[in-house]
């Protein structure tokens, strides 16, 4: 899956597999989550979000079942 570089505190990159609706997310901390059940909207609107970090713990991290690797 590719992941593309974003500006976070703690948040490296993003990435989304449009097929298996899964969201991958780098953590500067070398960890990487992957949430399952994500839509394509929900993909944008944190990539076009102000403020990534926030919007992954409002809207995605609450949300969505993940998987740490």
């Amino acid at each position: 899956m590719k992941r593309y570089p974003v500006k976070s505190c703690n948040i490296k990159s993003v990435g989304y597999d449009e097929i298996k609706k899964t969201l991958e997310i780098e953590f500067k901390l070398l960890a990487i989550h992957h949430y399952f059940d994500v839509t394509i909207d929900e993909f944008v609107l944190l990539m076009k979000a102000p403020n990534i970090e926030s919007h992954y713990l409002d809207y995605v991290y609450s949300k969505y079942y993940f998987d740490v690797s």
